[in-house]
């Protein structure tokens, strides 16, 4: 069986997953094959969801990717695939981070740009990214750059 946290933060996002859940939890009971079958562990962010306030500052991504790797191996998953939506995508991508010998695969639907290596170096390729995404994302906080983005992108189709 295949191991596979989902978190999520968002009310309506917690139950529209929760919903389908079953599906992949139970597959026989829906039509599917016992192999397909996978355990779920859905943690809250500190302070969000089922969790309480937190007591402590400094909860931030990499912590609580440490917390979650830590909770994972004391229900004795080891090796397992990580998923994460809006803030869950940062903690998720932190989980392969710090142990991907332990992440078996990692399913993002919030593709945070900006991130760099733990020591800091970029090749140039990526590097060039950065300055590419950088110029996307102003876009986006003006509206008349946005326009011409558009504009740009239609003539090119």
């Amino acid at each position: 069986m295949t191991v596979a946290p989902f978190e999520v933060h968002v009310e309506d996002a917690v139950l529209d997953d929760l919903r389908d859940r079953p599906s992949r939890t139970r597959p026989t009971a829906h039509g599917g094959s016992p192999a397909d079958a996978f355990h779920v562990v859905a943690p809250s962010m500190p302070g969000y969801g089922w969790s309480g306030p937190t007591t402590r500052r400094g909860w931030h991504a990499g912590r609580i990717g440490g917390a979650w790797l830590h909770l994972m191996a004391a229900l004795g998953y080891e090796r397992f695939g990580a998923h994460g939506t809006d803030w869950g995508s940062v903690v998720s991508t932190e989980i392969a981070r710090q142990r991907p010998d332990r992440v078996t695969g990692l399913h993002l639907t919030l593709l945070v740009s900006g991130l760099r290596p733990r020591d800091g170096r970029v090749t140039p390729e990526e590097e060039a990214q950065l300055s590419a995404n950088a110029g996307h994302f102003a876009a986006l906080e003006l509206p008349e750059l946005l326009v011409a983005d558009l504009r740009a992108f239609f003539t090119g189709l």
